[in-house]
């Protein structure tokens, strides 16, 4: 499954710098009104920001909601811009807006996968701890049971 994950996500990873340069290029532009520059800053805030909805010590997961509030705020700031304005800073990036929506749309795939393996890892911890417990109640039966035919012969 981790293959598969890195996969998936390699094609999103490989566009950074271009997303990096398309963002600094819009925040740049005189022809993005600064309200909708803020959606942008405001996502890039949430990159930077120590407090995170999913903290970026948990490997994968972390920077993967960083990656899409980013991608996000771009996209909706590009959506905010003049569409002749977008199409350029987009045609400049090297990038396309098919591009950003497949990316999202891998960010939420990889999400279930690793929602997925979550789920399946937590059904058998849950399973494993049940036999462990039957087997300590069994466990324990015996003991108990062997202490009384004991005591029971000793009488």
């Amino acid at each position: 499954m981790r293959i598969g994950l890195r996969l998936l996500l390699i094609p999103t990873i490989r566009r950074l710098p271009a997303y990096a340069a398309l963002a600094w290029r819009v925040l740049r532009d005189p022809r993005v009104s600064r309200r909708h520059k803020v959606v942008l800053a405001a996502g890039a805030g949430y990159v930077l920001s120590p407090i995170d909805l999913l903290p970026g010590f948990i490997p994968v997961i972390g920077q993967m909601d960083d990656l899409a509030v980013m991608l996000l705020s771009l996209r909706a700031t590009l959506r905010l811009a003049p569409p002749e304005v977008a199409e350029s800073h987009l045609a400049a990036a090297g990038l396309s807006w098919a591009q950003i929506d497949d990316d999202l749309s891998r960010l939420v795939q990889a999400g279930s996968l690793i929602t997925a393996v979550a789920v399946r890892l937590g059904a058998r911890a849950a399973v494993g701890a049940g036999r462990l417990g039957a087997r300590a109640a069994t466990g324990a039966g015996r003991f108990i049971s062997g202490m009384v035919r004991r005591r029971r012969g000793q009488s």
